[in-house]
């Protein structure tokens, strides 16, 4: 929604960081919220507004913690595919593994390379655990 717009329905002029804050809210309610509402809600009624925003909020908590959960799952997967690549293809199984830091983070990568048996640490992993001790 446009500045102009937010002060038409509002009845009001604002100073732009207001508006730049009542604009992220009435983005933040997603599809769902048309202008007028929002406005409507944003004047009269900012608890049932809060309100909603939360839900929206909850929502995409939720879904980034399964999209969270499936990065990791994929990842895991990665590091086994670059053991299984190691063993054929010099020099390809890194790009995996850079893959793979990139979809769990450093962290959870050199936690999974560390608790399987047959998965082989490489040059990098080894420097990257040294840096982090």
């Amino acid at each position: 929604m446009l500045q102009k717009e937010f002060e038409e329905r509002m009845g009001c002029q604002v100073t732009e960081d207001d508006y730049v804050m009542a604009n992220a809210a009435y983005e933040a309610c997603g599809d769902e919220m048309d202008k007028d509402l929002f406005c409507r809600l944003y004047k009269t009624k900012p608890l049932e507004l809060v309100h909603a925003l939360a839900g929206r909020v909850f929502e995409m908590e939720r879904q980034h913690a399964y999209l969270r959960d499936e990065m990791r799952i994929v990842g895991e997967s990665l590091v086994k595919a670059a053991e299984g690549v190691r063993r054929y293809e010099e020099g390809s199984d890194l790009r995996l593994d850079k893959l793979a830091i990139r979809l769990m983070g450093e962290r959870n990568y050199l936690e999974k390379k560390l608790s399987e048996e047959d998965v082989t640490l490489t040059k990098a992993d080894r420097e990257k655990l040294t840096i982090k001790l």
